[in-house]
């Protein structure tokens, strides 16, 4: 049997938008969208994090003027009670403890806490990467990118990019990657919302209960149940029909592991009771 991970889910900040534009059927008022880092401790390999939410860094790259509309449509708040420096502490760590940072895909709010691990591996897929690795100005902000983001020295000297030749299908996914070899931490290809996305499943302790992280391939419970988000949303991917093969992919995952919890890692509802169930306290 693969090893249990000790996991912390910690809500890193959040943004506001319509929640009609996640969710066919949702009435158009604002709605907060968390941003989820998850810190996984492999008993042989260490601690882990799977993304890291927002960050002071990002209001940094924001001042570009070429990624103001993005800081117009998406205004975010990051209480200092739930900024990253703050969760790893408040859980007895520190920065260091981590040996590699799982970057699910290049969007700022899923890597503005980057600087913070500059000693740690940077685990990504190698598309995800090349879809970003020569942006900037508008064409980085219609990514939801930005370069000053990323430490390409860190990328270069600690980055390990998963390539699809490397892949092994796995329960109805073409491209997974075993990362520890034992079967504890499976990495997931789900593109379309963004090149390249990596979602992540493991089993939790104590109670074994498996976990999917989906990142952005779901941003909530109810677009796995039928109610994709509507189609203004769909102009910001990156593919909308990887996205509905991604999305369609799930919905059979979910059928066939129904004791699976997965996990969109912007849903409201799904990190507040990720918390709720934490060890230690939370904001």
């Amino acid at each position: 049997m693969s090893s249990l991970l000790e996991t912390h889910f910690w809500a890193i900040g959040s943004c506001r938008a319509p929640s009609a534009l996640a969710e066919r059927g949702r009435p158009w008022r604002p709605m907060k969208f968390p941003a989820l880092a998850v810190a996984l401790r492999h008993p042989a390999h260490g601690w882990t994090l799977y993304d890291t939410g927002y960050d002071p860094h990002y209001f940094e790259c924001l001042r570009d003027w070429t990624h103001w509309p993005i800081r117009w449509a998406l205004p975010v708040e990051l209480p200092p009670e739930q900024r990253l420096e703050r969760r790893v502490s408040d859980a007895g760590l520190h920065s260091d403890d981590f040996r590699r940072v799982i970057v699910s895909h290049f969007h700022l709010d899923h890597i503005a806490g980057l600087h913070l691990f500059p000693r740690a591996e940077l685990v990504f897929s190698e598309d995800a990467w090349h879809s970003v690795e020569n942006l900037s100005g508008w064409r980085a902000m219609r990514m939801v990118y930005h370069p000053a983001a990323v430490d390409r020295a860190q990328i270069v000297a600690r980055g390990r990019a998963l390539r699809a030749e490397d892949a092994r299908p796995w329960n109805g996914f073409p491209l997974t990657w075993d990362l520890f070899g034992d079967g504890s931490l499976r990495l997931v290809g789900l593109p379309g919302h963004a090149r390249g996305q990596l979602g992540a499943v493991f089993r939790r302790t104590p109670d074994g209960k498996e976990i999917c992280l989906v990142s952005d391939a779901c941003w909530t419970r109810g677009n796995l149940q039928g109610r994709a988000p509507i189609r203004p949303a769909r102009l910001l991917m990156d593919d909308p029909a990887a996205f509905d093969d991604t999305l369609r992919r799930l919905e059979k995952f979910a059928s066939n592991h129904p004791d699976t919890l997965l996990v969109p890692t912007h849903c409201a509802e799904t990190v507040a009771g990720l918390q709720a169930a934490e060890t230690f306290p939370q904001s």
